[in-house]
């Protein structure tokens, strides 16, 4: 007979089970400060890479406005120097295509207080002759018929005045011509030469001043990018290295390294936003 020990007992009764996992992970902040390349590489923006010259350690804690990343400056001097030869170089195309301009316009000035002034009033004065001419012409002519008709000159005498009046009314037409043709003709046609030079010039003076702009703009741009080779903290805190693929050997972020664009280096997380990211 087998006889029951009741200290061998127990009572049961109803709850939760309890399971623990015990599971490697890492702790990480759940809000973190991308340090990024912002450098474009190339000239103009054109797309490249940029290398690291100096990287701060992992780990360091840093303040705002401390140094962090050095990439290579030699590229983007080239691209400045360049830039700056480039806008140079527009700068004095523009001026030379602004004096171009002024110089086109002072030509149609010039032209109607000048150059065609001066042949007017030389008409004018051709003019004023011509009908002088006529004048005298057509008086003599007169006093030759009363002559004639008094018996004091011949037919041949009366033949030579009128034909003197003749060249005198040919010579005043040829002068009316000449200022018609002058001012109806001429002067148009001259004018429109300029204007058209005028406006050719002023079309590429626009060019310039548009390629000025080009030019400096991507120098700004150089010039920018230049000033980001040296990247430093925005803040104070802790500065971290990104995680790198389990099958590489060393981060991403190290001396030499090459990187690219928009690429994030560092990180600084934020201690108060802590959390384990663990793989159940």
């Amino acid at each position: 007979v087998v006889v029951a020990d009741p200290d061998a007992s127990h009572t049961v009764t109803r709850g939760e089970l309890v399971v623990t996992v015990i599971e490697t992970g890492t702790v990480e902040s759940s809000r973190n400060t991308e340090i990024k390349c912002e450098i474009r590489g190339g000239y103009g923006g054109r797309g490249g890479r940029s290398t690291v010259t100096w990287v701060v350690p992992n780990g360091t804690t840093v303040k705002a406005g401390d140094e962090l990343v050095k990439l290579d400056t030699k590229n983007i001097e080239e691209t400045v120097s360049l830039g700056k030869t480039d806008t140079n170089r527009a700068k004095a195309a523009l001026a030379r295509t602004k004096t171009d301009v002024a110089i086109a316009q002072v030509a149609i000035d010039g032209y109607l207080q000048g150059e065609y002034r001066s042949q007017m009033t030389a008409l004018e004065k051709k003019l004023a002759a011509d009908q002088r001419n006529i004048r005298h012409a057509k008086a003599m002519l007169a006093d030759i018929e009363l002559l004639f008709a008094r018996g004091f000159a011949n037919e041949l005498q009366v033949k030579a005045a009128e034909s003197t009046v003749e060249q005198a009314e040919l010579e005043l037409n040829v002068t009316d011509t000449e200022m018609d043709v002058l001012k109806r003709l001429t002067k148009k046609m001259q004018l429109e030469r300029r204007k058209s030079q005028l406006i050719a010039t002023r079309e590429r003076l626009a060019g310039r001043e548009a390629g000025v702009v080009l030019e400096q703009s991507r120098l700004d741009l150089a010039m920018q990018e230049f000033e980001r080779c040296v990247i430093k903290a925005p803040q104070g805190g802790l500065v971290i290295y990104p995680s790198t693929a389990k099958w590489k050997r060393t981060p991403d972020i190290t001396d030499g390294a090459s990187v690219h664009n928009n690429q994030v280096l560092l990180l600084m997380p934020d201690l108060t936003q802590m959390q384990v990211k663990i793989r159940v």
